[in-house]
């Protein structure tokens, strides 16, 4: 055990020393349970989250094994839902002729940028008995789409997005147990543990985009073939996350630092390093009336980057149980609030949230507000 803990080490030392930036965005499956509490999670990370968040939370994970299959996972945004509702009032006059449209009609749909995502995933964790350290792998797919219509010439032009990742992710994490170390927890540090934990992500990227007038909607041969280029010709990449986390149990208190796309690249283009912190509170037996199990986190993400405000780079969230099948979740991402509900049914969990992020460079110049909802099986 031992020697797995000076190599697990050594691993995550050489990862971070091979950190160069890039051209092209990151795959990251973001779950429920994260974002419900303003995506602040490096701190807590003790579920199968923590595969995309802080790897190292998997050592304290009180969790015995779990299995978790999320068929239907659905986001939109605020904009698309306000749409759909003026089209469905709309529809019958607006007819298939958009030459009798109004100048309204017109700024309606170039304002709308339709969007909509499904997300499903399968999930395993498995305890230290297992293999003798904490495993997870899963298998996520992340589908976002984009629609909008652009009035800027002549003839409107419709600007139709998709993008499609499938990763796939393994995990691994251990409690460091050296004497030197267990040394300066004890005596300096409150006796807390400190755990070291990797992911590494298997990617598969489809993208397609077109841009056409909407004279030519009615050919579809040429969209046809783009869509089954990109299905035979996905990008193909490799990354890794890793992180720490000092967990002072008798207080309830974990401090992370999570290390997110190390030397990560999709098609042969890299994705920049992001360095994220954060610090969670178990509350424990704490109760106020009739909510209990409480749970505080707070997040400062992108640390190292400067094209980020500060204010942008804040999250923190709660979560509390009510009643034993429910939970509440509320969050604070970039200024703007966010809440969250899950129902668990014995097998079965339905889960849905609001949240908002910015757009713009300043807090409060550009809020993007999203829903969610998710069916998840769990054993």
């Amino acid at each position: 055990m031992k020697r797995f803990s000076l190599a697990v080490l050594a691993a995550f030392g050489l990862m971070v020393q091979g950190v160069e930036a890039g051209t092209t965005t990151a795959a990251l499956p973001r779950m429920m349970r994260p974002l419900a509490m303003g995506g602040a999670y490096v701190g807590l990370s003790d579920d199968e989250n923590a595969m995309f968040y802080n790897p190292a939370g998997l050592a304290f994970s009180d969790q015995k094994w779990s299995f978790n299959i999320t068929p239907l996972m659905i986001d939109t945004s605020q904009k698309t839902v306000e749409f759909a509702s003026w089209l469905g009032t709309n529809a019958s006059r607006l007819g298939s002729d958009f030459t009798q449209w109004k100048s309204t009609d017109l700024d309606k749909f170039s304002s709308a940028n339709i969007r909509l995502g499904y997300n499903g995933n399968v999930t395993l964790l498995l305890p230290p008995t297992a293999f003798g350290f904490p495993f997870a792998a899963g298998a996520y797919g992340v589908v976002k789409n984009s629609f909008k219509l652009s009035t800027i010439g002549l003839i409107p032009e419709v600007i139709i997005d998709s993008n499609v990742d499938v990763v796939i992710p393994v995990a691994l994490a251990q409690q460091l147990s050296l004497p030197a170390l267990d040394t300066f927890f004890d005596e300096v540090l409150g006796g807390g543990k400190l755990g070291v934990g990797v992911t590494a992500k298997f990617i598969q990227r489809f993208s397609f985009n077109e841009r056409r007038s909407a004279l030519e909607l009615s050919s579809l041969d040429s969209m046809t073939n783009k869509i089954t280029d990109a299905i035979k010709n996905p990008k193909s990449g490799i990354g890794f996350d890793a992180g720490l986390m000092y967990y002072m149990k008798s207080l309830g208190l974990s401090f992370g630092l999570a290390f997110q796309d190390i030397a990560t690249t999709i098609g042969g283009d890299s994705v920049p390093m992001s360095m994220d912190f954060g610090m969670a509170f178990r509350g424990g037996d704490f109760s106020f009336g009739p909510f209990n199990e409480w749970v505080f986190v707070f997040d400062i993400d992108s640390i190292n980057d400067g094209n980020v405000t500060f204010f942008n780079k804040i999250h923190m969230g709660v979560e509390t149980n009510l009643v034993g099948f429910l939970k509440l979740r509320g969050g604070i991402t970039q200024g703007y609030p966010g809440f969250g509900t899950a129902f668990n049914f014995v097998l079965f969990r339905l889960d849905y949230f609001t949240h908002a992020v910015e757009l713009g460079r300043f807090p409060g110049s550009l809020e993007d507000r999203q829903h969610t909802f998710a069916l998840s099986i769990r054993l």
